[in-house]
């Protein structure tokens, strides 16, 4: 007869105290609530100390905040006429992080907008603009582009429409050396500009000029909009628009039509110049600068060569960029008004003036000029330029016909004082020192004394040094 197998649970034999059961189910509850407590407080915290970050990240999926430029200040002559304004332009931008994932978008947009494939590549990476920020790679486009642009929207990932606020200059060149010229913010302009407006790279400046100088004033306010995007980025709709700010408007002492007939009678004599058959040195430049008398205002001041500031607009290519800083082309964006230039023969007021101040001419003075100053010695002659001589001439008629004889011989006698009296009557008349005009890059000159001619040349023999008259 099969014995029964009789099987036996062995921890059913053990003797569980209810003190034990007791203790483990307080460490479990315990380990829940505490698990509980955790996962409230994240929840809480998400949503309560958290919840705009997480709000801001979510919309940050589908909304992107589009900076709108504030149109610049209107700049006008003392007469109202307007020198600078601004005009609506449309042209189409590119996305730099599309073109990433779609290079083909390229030489499409080059076929439909007609320039070539290097400009486009050219504008992409010129900027340092925020990289996510479409560039902008031409303004006034045509028509029949923008309709080809719109109805293939869908085919050209990454390319938009836009409308700008652009600068316009009704009377071209003129003016070109105090109106300046605008460009793209620098990082040593940013670190300049700090805690002054609300600059990011990429924005438009005012380079030169009064743009430059009143960059603060004319440049108004940035306005924003925020819109709704899809996946690959493209607006679906405007959620919010804050407008710009504009800025202010700039009324200068200039005088429009005063303006114009100083900067045709520099280029006249410009040519003029080059058309004498005794020069034997070409003119290349020139400046000219009105000014009222009675209370020190710049009616006018030309400077020659100039340039266009509309080249500017949108960017200047590397052609035009090329020619303006060319040697061939005597520099056109040097404003000669405001450098530091030997003043020649219009010193000779100064040396008048002085010369009578000191005692050293009276009024009645006359001299003989034969076209030839022989005062330092028949191996230093000098000439003037009139070589046929003025004859028998008075102070008057000296400054007249700017006999250079009689120059001659006032700054002779100036140096025989040996105290650097004409020196002195030079910065007594404003040289060697800033006039303080509202223009950047003015330079103050300088008056040669005994104490530059030795710093001068230094490195030099002591002969060098010293001051020789002539």
């Amino acid at each position: 007869m099969d014995e029964k197998v009789k099987l036996v649970d062995a921890t059913l034999e053990k003797t569980i105290k209810p003190e034990d059961v007791k203790k483990r189910l307080i460490i479990l509850a315990s380990i829940t609530v505490v698990v509980f407590v955790v996962l409230i407080s994240r929840l809480w915290f998400m949503q309560v100390i958290g919840g705009q970050k997480y709000v801001e990240l979510a919309e940050g999926n589908y909304v992107r905040v589009v900076p709108i430029d504030a149109p610049r200040g209107v700049i006008y002559d003392r007469n109202g006429n307007v020198l600078v304004n601004n005009r609506p332009s449309i042209g189409v931008a590119l996305s730099p992080q599309m073109v990433e994932k779609h290079p083909e978008i390229i030489p499409r947009l080059s076929k439909i907008l007609g320039i070539p494939v290097s400009k486009i590549e050219e504008k992409l990476t010129e900027r340092k603009a925020d990289p996510l920020k479409p560039r902008v790679i031409m303004m006034d486009v045509g028509d029949q582009a923008l309709a080809y642009i719109e109805e293939h929207n869908m085919e050209l990932p990454g390319v938009d429409v836009v409308t700008e606020s652009i600068r316009a200059y009704p009377y071209g060149t003129l003016g070109a050396h105090i109106l300046g010229y605008l460009g793209e913010i620098s990082e040593e302009e940013m670190k300049s500009l700090k805690g002054s407006g609300d600059y990011m790279l990429g924005d438009i400046v005012g380079k030169t000029g009064v743009e430059n100088v009143y960059e603060g004033l004319l440049r108004g306010q940035k306005g924003n909009q925020q819109l709704e995007v899809n996946a690959v980025g493209r607006p679906l709709g405007v959620i919010k628009t804050q407008d710009p700010i504009p800025g202010h408007n700039l009324m200068l002492t200039i005088d429009l039509s005063i303006q114009q007939v100083a900067e045709q009678a520099l280029e006249e004599a410009i040519e003029s110049a080059r058309n004498q058959p005794k020069d034997k040195t070409k003119a290349d430049g020139a400046a000219a600068v009105v000014i009222d008398p009675q209370n020190g205002e710049i009616l006018a001041m030309a400077s020659y060569p100039t340039y266009n500031p509309e080249i500017f607009v949108g960017g200047i290519s590397k052609e035009n960029w090329k020619q303006l800083i060319d040697k061939k082309n005597n520099y056109p964006l040097n404003n000669r008004a405001v450098m530091a230039f030997p003043p020649g023969s219009t010193f000779k007021p100064v040396t008048l003036i002085g010369a009578m101040a000191d005692g050293l001419v009276g009024r009645g003075e006359k001299f003989v000029c034969t076209g030839k100053w022989t005062g330092l010695g028949k191996k230093w002659a000098k000439f003037c330029w009139d070589h046929s001589g003025h004859g028998k001439v008075g102070l008057s008629r000296a400054i007249a016909e700017s006999c250079d004889t009689v120059f001659y011989i006032l700054g002779h006698r100036f140096y025989k004082q040996t105290k650097e009296r004409l020196q002195y009557w030079s910065r007594i008349f404003g040289f060697g020192v800033q006039t303080g005009v509202d223009l950047p890059t003015e330079m103050k000159g300088r008056i040669p004394d005994k104490e530059w001619k030795k710093w001068f040349n230094r490195n030099n023999g002591v002969d060098y040094q010293r001051w020789y008259p002539g």
